[in-house]
């Protein structure tokens, strides 16, 4: 009994020390789960895993997140017996995500990966491995679905797709076959080579504009007289002398099968253009909207 108890209080220290760990700096904590394989694949690839740990290190990459390593997700839930795939409802990832000590759990779906080939003659293959002689065009095309759930309340906050397209001419247009790359490592440098990997690199970048789209609402956090303070900068991208739009958020726009969050309605407020940019905040001037732009309205760039 003494040394179960003693198990169970490393163990929630050992979560504690992630969660403070990973709130350093006052970035958002996210964990990204095992994605599903969806996409007919069978090959050599885990596609699940390998996508998923792709997200991973590009939204890390962005500076903008705090991400638990794969290692540290499989120590924790180990020891409470969870597993790490298979998290596809929303309350089951909330559940997930207050044991990890993060805000937000992202779970996914690979639900295309895969080529299409046109011979020479014109003639048209079908969506298969590829490498054959006489292969003039080949297109690989590679489609994940992710869902990001807020772990206070357990509810899906966004749903969106990521897509990567890739296409090359030639006999050597992506070299091997669909189904065999002659042990390359899914997500390595030889793998990023390929025409598979290049669209599958498309595909997880086109995933982290959305999501960092999704979970960083920018937004106006002063105003005093013509000049206001905005509470994003260099860490997000934004730059000198961009002109901003600034709304209001109307009403959210659900999917009735899901409940997911697609979006929301937008009411114009105004416009302001940056003149100055710190790391992580900026300051821009009215040019549309004196009077009206207020603190709590958000912005995007025009």
């Amino acid at each position: 009994m003494k040394k179960m108890i003693q198990l169970w209080i490393i163990l929630l220290i050992g979560v504690m020390g992630f969660s403070l760990a990973y709130s350093q700096g006052g970035k958002m904590r996210i964990a990204v789960v095992d994605f599903e394989n969806k996409s007919g694949y069978s090959g050599q690839w885990q596609l699940g895993a390998g996508m998923s740990d792709m997200l991973a290190t590009a939204l890390f990459k962005t500076g903008k997140f705090d991400v638990i390593e794969r290692e540290k997700l499989n120590l924790i839930l180990k020891e409470k017996n969870m597993a790490l795939q298979g998290v596809a409802a929303a309350s089951d990832a909330g559940k997930l995500g207050a044991v990890l000590g993060v805000d937000y759990i992202i779970t996914g779906t690979v639900s295309e990966f895969g080529m299409n080939k046109f011979n020479v003659g014109g003639a048209g293959g079908g969506f298969h491995g590829f490498g054959g002689v006489g292969v003039k065009t080949q297109n690989a095309r590679v489609v994940v679905d992710i869902r990001i759930v807020d772990v206070g309340s357990g509810q899906i906050v966004a749903a969106d797709q990521g897509e990567g397209k890739e296409t090359a001419a030639g006999l050597t247009a992506g070299g091997g076959d669909w189904n065999s790359f002659g042990g390359i490592s899914f997500g390595s440098e030889g793998f990023d080579s390929t025409l598979p990997g290049k669209a599958t690199r498309k595909a997880i970048a086109n995933l982290v504009e959305k999501i960092s789209g999704a979970l960083y609402k920018a937004k106006i956090i002063d105003v005093s007289g013509n000049e206001v303070t905005i509470n994003i900068g260099m860490a997000s991208g934004l730059k000198k002398n961009q002109v901003m739009t600034v709304f209001n958020a109307g009403k959210e726009i659900r999917d009735p099968d899901t409940g997911a969050v697609l979006g929301q309605k937008k009411e114009w407020v105004g416009e302001v253009k940056i003149v100055a940019v710190e790391d992580k905040y900026s300051t821009g001037v009215i040019l549309k909207g004196a009077g009206v732009i207020q603190s709590g309205n958000l912005v995007e760039k025009k």
